[in-house]
Formats: structure tokens, C-alpha cells, sequence
């Protein structure tokens, strides 16, 4: 699960050492050199989007190529860690895309424009999760329309 990039994320809140904190972006992000590992960042999201990094195994129990790299250069052990909507990446204003979406066969991900994308996942049918919540997340999902081989879409 993505972190939703609440517009009121209850993490920040909740978080007693101010390693989690809002950018002016809206992407909420963790200081690692801040972070106690007290978790209670981990039960403040409504979206079980934070993951405790308890040793040296990673996320599955067994480190693959990349996450050796990544894993050995920024997860310390005994901290939080979840999606920072590869911020580094928007922050080198080189135009790269978003490591989920640049991996997806299927390109189901997309970032960009919010308003953009809210508006196309409200005129197809979309949903943000867990509205009840009140934090307002900027992921918005939309339903895929599968088609049976040798069916016409339908266009509405």
C-alpha cells in the first residue's frame, strides 16, 4: 500500500520526535536520523503504509539486488520507512518519473497533476480509500475496465 499523501496525515501528529514531517509539496517523509523507531507513526496511519525496519533482512526477509543497494545507503535498522512518491526524484528536477510507475508493465500508476488525475478517476468511476478518515489522500484509484478478448469496450 502507497502512502496516501494525506492533505491532514494523523502520522505527523503522532509522531513524539518530529522525524515525520509534511513538505510544502504535500509528501509526507520521515528523517531517519530523527526517527526513534517508536512506531507510533506505524499505528497512526489509517493505510498500513509505514513498515518498521527491525533488522538487516529487509522488507521480505531476504535482501534482493536493489534493496542491497538502497537498503545498505538509507534504511537504518530500528526505524520507519514507506513510499516518499520517490521525492528525491521530483526534488532533481530532472523529469524522472516515479520508480513504481517507471516498473509497471501494465502502467496502471500514474503521477502528475492532481486536479488532472482526480478529475479523470471522478469521471470514470474512481476512489480515494477510506474517505471516512478525514486525512483527504491525493491517490486516487481508478477501476479497471477489463475487457474479454474479442469484446468491444463499451464508451460511455
Amino acid at each position: 500500500m502507497l502512502c496516501n499523501h494525506c492533505e491532514n496525515a494523523p502520522c505527523v501528529e503522532a509522531c513524539p520526535s518530529g522525524a515525520t514531517t509534511k513538505r510544502e509539496d504535500g509528501i509526507v517523509v520521515i528523517d531517519k536520523e530523527v526517527c526513534i523507531g517508536c512506531k507510533a507513526c506505524v499505528s497512526a496511519c489509517p493505510y498500513g503504509a509505514r513498515y518498521y525496519y527491525e533488522s538487516e533482512t529487509g522488507y521480505f526477509g531476504e535482501l534482493n539486488e536493489y534493496e542491497q543497494v538502497k537498503y545498505a545507503e538509507d534504511m537504518p535498522t530500528g526505524k520507519v520507512d514507506k513510499c516518499t512518491f520517490c521525492a528525491d526524484r521530483i526534488d532533481a528536477g530532472k523529469g524522472e518519473v516515479q520508480a513504481c510507475v517507471a516498473a509497471c508493465p501494465a502502467g496502471a500508476r500514474v503521477f502528475g497533476d492532481l486536479e488532472e488525475i482526480k478529475k479523470k478517476a471522478l469521471d470514470e468511476g474512481g476512489f480515494q480509500l477510506a474517505p471516512e478518515n478525514g486525512t483527504n489522500p491525493s491517490v486516487w484509484y481508478i477501476p479497471n475496465n477489463v475487457v474479454e478478448a474479442g469484446e468491444a469496450k463499451s464508451q460511455n
